[in-house]
């Protein structure tokens, strides 16, 4: 509610310095950080430095490519699930698999490690510092039609738009609105 977010696409996030600079790094598809400023010094974000900024990443979300291994590779110090686990430390980490049936799989860091997190009597993931649970939707955006994680608000168990779907609803109510005038 303050603005006071990052979000990163394929960005990197420094966790620990290294000679080889993204030795220490990952670059996952999705992540957010919430109580840090959208941009630093009034330009964008080209990387997130967790020793600069303190901050871990609320959830970072990462999309299946291939069978799925990298995303749940354990190896210390390079493998991507032992990475957010235990040098990143996100509260949440998220994958997804948007190919054949879909899948959303969601674990939240206990402080020890990653626990799985069980699915809700509506069979979707609670994420409740945001007040979303999490679930697997199949359609089109941008185009692309695939299996797609989606929020859905834990008030009132509405799915959320995505921004192509709120423009669409805000041009149709302006539609509506300028017919309506027409009409008098």
């Amino acid at each position: 509610p303050d603005g006071r977010f990052a979000v990163g696409c394929d960005s990197f996030i420094y966790y620990r310095a290294a000679v080889r600079a993204t030795a220490g790094a990952r670059a996952p598809d999705w992540f957010l950080v919430v109580g840090v400023p959208p941009m630093l010094e009034e330009d964008f974000r080209r990387s997130y430095v967790m020793w600069q900024e303190v901050i871990a990443p609320l959830i970072v979300f990462e999309y299946v490519s291939g069978d799925g291994s990298e995303e749940h590779d354990r190896t210390p110090l390079c493998g991507k699930f032992w990475v957010y686990e235990n040098g990143i430390r996100a509260r949440h980490y998220g994958i997804v698999d948007g190919q054949g049936g879909g899948s959303l799989e969601l674990f939240r860091h206990d402080g020890v490690g990653y626990q799985p997190v069980p699915p809700n009597a509506a069979g979707r993931l609670p994420v409740p510092e945001l007040g979303v649970e999490l679930g697997l939707w199949h359609g089109t955006l941008l185009g692309s039609t695939a299996w797609y994680a989606r929020p859905w608000d834990t008030a009132t168990g509405v799915m959320m738009p995505s921004w192509e779907e709120a423009a669409a609803q805000q041009a149709l109510r302006a539609e509506a609105a300028e017919q309506a005038v027409d009409d008098m």
